[in-house]
């Protein structure tokens, strides 16, 4: 495997340019495949809803992407993608206020809702250091309205809190713990519940006789507005959020006092981005570059998703130049110096040296230990994995191919 963790510029957008970085080698993998990419006609629907724009005028050209280098990272690409990615959460999210309940047991409520209900919480326990990361906690207006809404509960909260103190669980009495738990849920539980619900939906939601809309000057509906700015950090949810709209599965390194792997059971048949989370303070990706191979490793020469004809070239470079060309016999030389050549014309494609490859391959003996087909290997397996070539012959694919790097 050749995974690669690939860093990006931050300044409180690390976390939507690490998704991006990981959304761009999704792109990069299907144009490779089949020449155009499903995800990237994704971003341009949404974006031009979102941000009211025409097709002409999306600002993110598809061979934008396609050039995208991980190692010399284009900053206008990244902003541009970075930009859409907000404005496409803002909208998805005031769109849930309306598809999804607010207090069903088998749906997971709005964003906003459980961004809401997590502040008063907060707020009524006096404890504002799981707020940090709140998608409405900049605003002061929905702050303020949470602290009100909060001190409505404390009681409440205090009332429950010592009863729990007082008649602790039993281990050993099932029923009593059963009669305690309907009476807390009753008495405690449903209200509070109950009590920030109404608070929600008296703020955002206005009732008139044909139809639900939403308030014009909703303190909360203002208050996710927030994820549109620029350098404001995201979050997990903010990540979850996008990975569900663009159908990605996202696993999450979290590297502090603690390593784990975060993220739900990965879908079938959905791309995949792995993304670190490093103490809370800063995110990266992780790539792959290739699957299990268990030949020798030229990955120094490898620096993009795809395979390409500067990669092939630099590999067969050193068969063909340095010190060791000189003392070590060269039996492939001629054919090296080839495919050198049909790496840097431009009426050979990837997939005409990829052919080309492979027949030699198959159609040469090689001594046991030769280090041009070592070389072959390595570039081939890239291929494989680039192209997804699987069990299909080489010939075949190049032939049905139309996609160009």
């Amino acid at each position: 495997m050749i995974i690669r963790e690939i860093d990006n510029p931050g300044q409180g957008n690390c976390a939507f340019y690490a998704f991006a970085i990981g959304f761009i080698d999704i792109v990069k993998h299907e144009i490779a495949k089949k020449g155009v990419s499903a995800t990237f006609q994704k971003l341009q629907n949404l974006s031009i809803q979102a941000l009211g724009l025409t097709a002409d005028s999306f600002p993110i050209k598809l061979n934008e992407i396609n050039a995208f280098d991980f190692s010399n990272q284009s900053i206008s690409v990244l902003n541009k993608i970075q930009y859409c990615f907000r404005h496409i959460i803002y909208t998805h999210r005031k769109a849930e206020l309306f598809d999804k309940p607010l207090n069903s047991p088998d749906e997971f409520p709005p964003t906003a809702f459980i961004d809401f209900t997590e502040m008063v919480h907060c707020f009524a326990k006096n404890d504002s250091t799981d707020n940090h990361y709140n998608g409405l906690i900049n605003s002061s207006a929905a702050r303020e309205y949470a602290i009100e809404v909060a001190n409505k509960i404390k009681t409440l909260r205090q009332r429950m809190e010592r009863l729990s103190r007082w008649y602790p669980e039993n281990v050993q009495d099932k029923r009593y713990n059963d009669v305690r738990r309907r009476y807390m849920f009753n008495n405690f539980d449903e209200p509070i519940n109950r009590l920030i619900l109404e608070a929600f939906k008296a703020d955002v939601y206005l009732k008139t006789e044909s139809a639900i809309q939403l308030k014009s000057d909703s303190r909360i509906v203002d208050a996710m507005q927030d994820i549109t700015v620029n350098y404001r950090w995201g979050t997990h949810r903010d990540l979850d959020d996008l990975a569900n709209i663009f159908e990605i599965n996202l696993n999450t390194m979290n590297y502090g006092d603690n390593n784990y792997l975060y993220g739900s059971a990965n879908i079938a048949n959905r791309p995949s981005i792995t993304l670190n989370n490093r103490n809370n303070g800063h995110w990266t990706t992780n790539l792959t570059f290739l699957g299990h191979f268990k030949g020798q490793q030229y990955d120094v020469f490898t620096k993009n998703s795809i395979l390409t004809k500067d990669e092939i070239k630099n590999i067969l470079l050193t068969y063909t130049s340095g010190w060791k060309s000189l003392i070590t016999p060269r039996h492939h030389l001629q054919k090296a110096k080839e495919l050198i050549k049909a790496c840097n014309s431009g009426e050979q494609t990837i997939l005409d040296i990829i052919r080309t490859l492979n027949e030699y391959r198959h159609d040469t003996e090689f001594a046991s230990n030769s280090s041009f087909k070592k070389r072959l290997d390595y570039i081939l397996a890239r291929a494989n994995y680039s192209f997804s070539l699987g069990e299909q012959a080489m010939n075949d694919f190049a032939d049905n191919i139309t996609a160009q790097i």
